[in-house]
């Protein structure tokens, strides 16, 4: 049998934002899996559902690498093992919230989203109480927080690398949108909002607008680690 505890399922592409949400979740006495793909996530349902262990919840991106990430909150819906389903997604409109709920989402949140709201609602959702962290525990929490924090500066030192070279305009699309979403997690806010700025003027005016929205974010990344 399942050992007792709330379960989380976290079905997300983007690492840095997965590696922030179960990191947080754990601290709040959680248990935590994490997919990338709907593949992965039926494969993590498959295995609980043989060791008689429920997901107390499920946070389910939208746009994943395999498919509409729709397809598994029906999937999700339907099962016996699983409570509740909260979609993620970037896209704001109303078709895309209607869309999500349809298919079984119990609650519709976009990214950029306020991680300490949404750790608060999961908790509410999953009926428990926020967890009191004991005072021993403060040096552990803020080390693992410092820790995130490295590795996402590290991240983003990666990325204004990658864009000194010339990008497929599809790659670049998809580095904005995972900027828009990670960086404010992380406390970059400016570069979350530029993100999401370059991402509607890069639709707007399609590949011939990618340089200069790749230089712009490569200055923006460099100012942003000088901080």
């Amino acid at each position: 049998m399942c050992k007792l505890g709330k379960k989380i399922l976290i079905v997300e592409d983007t690492k840095s934002v997965s590696m922030l949400l179960a990191a947080t979740l754990k601290r709040e006495g959680f248990r935590v899996d994490v997919a990338e793909t709907i593949e992965g996530a039926r494969q993590l349902l498959k295995r609980n559902a043989e060791l008689q262990c429920k997901y107390d919840l499920a946070l389910v991106d939208i746009s994943l690498p395999d498919g509409d990430g729709a397809e598994l909150l029906r999937e999700l819906s339907s099962s016996s093992w699983c409570n509740a389903r909260y979609a993620v997604s970037a896209d704001a409109s109303r078709s895309a919230r209607k869309h999500a709920l349809n298919a079984g989402a119990d609650r519709y949140v976009t990214k950029p989203f306020d991680l300490r709201a949404l750790i608060d609602q999961i908790s509410d959702e999953v009926g428990r109480r926020k967890v009191i962290r004991h005072n021993e525990c403060k040096d552990g929490l803020a080390a693992e927080k410092q820790r995130l924090a490295q590795a996402y500066s590290d991240h983003l030192f990666s990325v204004c690398k990658e864009l000194e070279a010339p990008m497929p305009f599809k790659a670049l699309r998809s580095r904005l949108h995972q900027l828009r979403g990670s960086a404010m997690l992380y406390g970059f806010s400016r570069l979350s909002t530029l993100a999401s700025d370059l991402s509607d003027r890069l639709g707007k005016h399609g590949p011939s607008f990618s340089e200069d929205v790749r230089e712009t974010l490569r200055q923006e990344i460099r100012v942003a680690l000088s901080r």
